[in-house]
């Protein structure tokens, strides 16, 4: 009787997926879809790795952006003798008589716009507040996940 249990058990584990699997692919197979697994798993770490450094190289190239806008708001203060209110005052002379100092308004490297604001209600410079949305794309006025000019070394 203890013989008839024993083989019904054997039967019953055999029912099962990892039985199945096991009947089918043996200990070789097995073997092999845990090596997969594994391969998997140590391919995905330097994609992981690839991406976060991505991030980080858009995060720097946003920030050189802000510098240069920074630099440019500059430039046209020295020229009119103020800040402009907006970005599109930089993009048409401030005498009438020269070029102006952008072509076109400048984005982050997400592709999105920068934001400017002057007079600013975010530092206490004198100079404007220029921020990307950053990597979430949402303006949230120099926060959160925003990059500034303020705490990023790229302000006025």
């Amino acid at each position: 009787m203890s013989d008839g249990k024993q083989t019904r058990r054997r039967k019953n584990s055999q029912g099962t997926p990892w039985g199945l699997i096991l009947g089918i692919l043996g200990g070789v197979g097995v073997l092999f879809l845990v090596a997969c697994g594994g391969l998997l798993y140590f391919l995905s770490v330097p994609m992981q790795m690839a991406a976060d450094k991505a991030d980080e190289a858009k995060t720097q190239a946003t920030q050189v952006s802000i510098a240069a806008l920074s630099m440019t708001v500059q430039l046209y203060k020295i020229d009119a003798g103020e800040y402009p209110a907006s970005i599109e005052e930089l993009m048409t002379p401030p005498d009438g008589n020269s070029e102006p100092l952008l072509d076109k308004a400048p984005k982050d490297a997400w592709g999105e716009p920068l934001n400017y604001e002057y007079p600013s209600t975010k530092t206490d410079s004198i100079g404007p507040a220029i921020w990307s949305n950053g990597p979430n794309r949402q303006n949230e006025d120099g926060s959160g996940d925003d990059i500034n000019s303020w705490e990023n070394g790229g302000g006025l």
